[in-house]
């Protein structure tokens, strides 16, 4: 058991190296905030971990972080593909100044149902990401 654990652990390790290596070369490209959140969105909406990963600021971000973050991406799938895709988002700004901005976002989706939630976003070397919270 404990030779199978191991294994596992590699492959996790191995994973989360590429992933973290992908997302740092990449990054998300849109330099506006509502841009951000719906490069994200639409992302998740596909299923594309790596791509969804590019718009958080992983620049600190931990080993448990990145799980948690795949975790995240792959629920915000499936509740998607649940009320069947995406119809329309709004993005309302809190507060925002050069380096942070705190948002409000409302998704549509396709069914009728509709979702709110707060994000933060961040300036990473000069482009604009969701802080993993």
């Amino acid at each position: 058991m404990l030779r199978f654990f191991a294994v596992d652990t590699r492959k996790l390790v191995i994973f989360l190296g590429a992933f973290v290596a992908f997302a740092l070369l990449t990054g998300c490209s849109a330099k506006k905030p509502e841009y951000v959140v719906r490069n994200y969105l639409e992302a998740a909406a596909e299923n594309k971990v790596a791509k969804a990963a590019e718009c958080f600021a992983l620049e600190y971000a931990k080993k448990e972080d990145l799980v948690a973050l795949d975790e995240k991406i792959d629920q915000q799938h499936y509740m998607i593909k649940e009320n069947g895709g995406l119809e329309t988002l709004s993005l309302k700004f809190i507060d925002k100044n050069d380096d942070i901005a705190h948002v409000e976002i409302e998704i549509k989706f396709v069914n009728g149902e509709t979702e709110k939630s707060q994000l933060t976003l961040i300036k990473e070397s000069k482009k604009w990401k969701i802080k993993l919270e």
